[in-house]
């Protein structure tokens, strides 16, 4: 009787050897089917164990990288080959969902208590209409001995977050050194992308634009209107700029830049798009000028309204492509988060950084207002008959910091604009080209007056 209890229990305990064998396979420890390597590992706390993570990523030590990462729930036979391509797969999603910031994750050994006490919350991925943790663990290896991995949870999501968030395709249609090396962020694959796709875009910019401008065209000529003609040559070059940025920026998409690149790159496109809208408006401003200048060539008594206009075109055009021009800087500036950061700095002490700024540049200010105040007075307009600094000429070119005037012996005398509203000078037409002179004749005490007088007035009748 005691030999079949010693026998079925003999049996009993080889039949539970048997079966907790698979259970074994089957749940594995985070690291058991890994190679062993002699490595200095540090997972002591949250923050050291990710860094380290990063940091053999970006050796591309993938190897190195899953033993930061909890593999319990993989199988041991699986571990060795998956463990490095979920490593690589995570460290590409999280460039391009999760710039991880070393300050904000735990540097100790029990992590954050907020967060649990055996997790530690690096952050959120966005996985369709719901949120994905990614998370630190507490694992025990040993008595009294605990390390912090990548959790169990967050790399059973690995997967389905590379589907939404991977390279795509890429992988598998290109070799795989394209996805070892890397510059500036970037893998090589993506410098090649940007290398094609950049020309790409400006050949098809370029020949999309040509039948949307055309199409304008034809609308524009059905119309009795010139302002639409001249908005169709002010966005002639603007266009094509814009589109090339357009396609730029799809094609983009499909490179999968990591945050910091994407945020830059968008910075970068956002600036074009600011500058080419700028450009556009300056252009049409230019344009609109010109066109109202050629209106304005008339003769005779019209020529001191038509000279005073053109003056304050030239002022106006200047002044609205200064103001442009410093709102689309202002706004390039808010697209970069450090260019942002300094913008606040320099608001924050712009009061003493204007008084500065407003003693070293009081006079290139003085003039600029000046410029305004003369274009809105008119003391003097294109085409003015002056004497001005003992000199007589024309006024030739007026900008907004000076005046060009040319001397009668076509010498060009170039006069702060300011000196026409401080000083006095002399505008012969500035309200008529006729002006009352005095002319002397030096004659013999002997000649005949009347005669001399009766030829003068015939001179006058001839010539009025």
């Amino acid at each position: 009787m005691n030999s079949w209890r010693v026998s079925g229990t003999i049996l009993l305990f080889i039949a539970m050897i048997a079966l907790c064998g698979p259970l074994t396979h089957l749940h594995a420890g985070p690291h058991d089917g890994l190679p062993v390597l002699n490595e200095d590992w540090d997972r002591s706390t949250p923050r050291r164990s990710m860094r380290q993570y990063l940091d053999a990523c970006r050796d591309n030590d993938y190897l190195s990288a899953a033993y930061y990462m909890d593999l319990s729930g993989i199988p041991r036979s699986q571990q060795q080959k998956q463990g490095p391509e979920l490593a690589w797969k995570l460290k590409f999603v999280l460039d391009r969902t999760l710039w991880v910031d070393y300050e904000l994750i735990s540097d100790e050994p029990t992590g954050k208590p907020e967060d649990g006490a055996r997790t530690d919350k690096i952050g959120e991925i966005e996985l369709g209409r719901r949120t994905v943790p990614v998370l630190m663990s507490r694992v025990w290896v040993g008595p009294d001995q605990y390390i912090w991995l990548i959790s169990a949870q967050t790399v059973q999501q690995i997967p389905e977050l590379y589907r939404v968030h991977g390279a795509g395709r890429a992988p598998e249609l290109l070799d795989p050194v394209f996805f070892e090396y890397r510059f500036w962020e970037l893998y090589a694959w993506q410098w090649v992308g940007i290398g094609l796709f950049i020309p790409l875009a400006l050949l098809l910019g370029w020949l999309l634009s040509f039948p949307l401008l055309k199409l304008a065209q034809i609308i524009a000529r059905r119309t009795n209107i010139q302002w639409d003609d001249i908005i169709i040559e002010a966005a002639r070059w603007p266009v094509r700029v814009f589109l090339t940025l357009v396609l730029a920026k799809l094609s983009f998409n499909y490179l999968k830049f990591s945050v910091p690149v994407q945020a830059t790159t968008d910075g970068i496109i956002q600036s074009g798009f600011i500058l080419t809208t700028a450009w556009m408006i300056s252009r049409f401003v230019s344009l609109a000028a010109e066109s109202l200048r050629e209106r304005l060539k008339e003769s005779g008594e019209e020529s001191l309204q038509s000279r005073g206009a053109r003056t304050q075109l030239i002022v106006l055009r200047r002044v609205i492509n200064i103001i442009l021009y410093m709102i689309a800087g202002a706004l390039i500036l808010t697209q970069f988060e450090v260019l942002r950061e300094i913008g606040m700095s320099l608001l924050a002490s712009a009061g003493v950084a204007g008084l500065v700024i407003g003693l070293a540049a009081q006079n290139t200010i003085s003039n600029l207002l000046s410029g305004i105040q003369l274009a809105i007075t008119q003391p003097i307009r294109i085409g003015d008959t002056v004497i001005v600094e003992g000199e007589w000429g024309w006024i030739e070119e007026i900008n907004l910091t000076y005046v060009v005037v040319k001397v009668w012996d076509l010498r060009r005398l170039v006069v702060p604009i300011k000196r026409f509203l401080d000083s006095p000078f002399q505008n012969w037409t500035k309200v008529s080209p006729e002006i009352l002179g005095t002319v002397y004749f030096y004659t013999d005490y002997t000649a005949p007056i009347d005669k001399i007088r009766e030829e003068l007035e015939r001179y006058v009748k001839a010539h009025n």
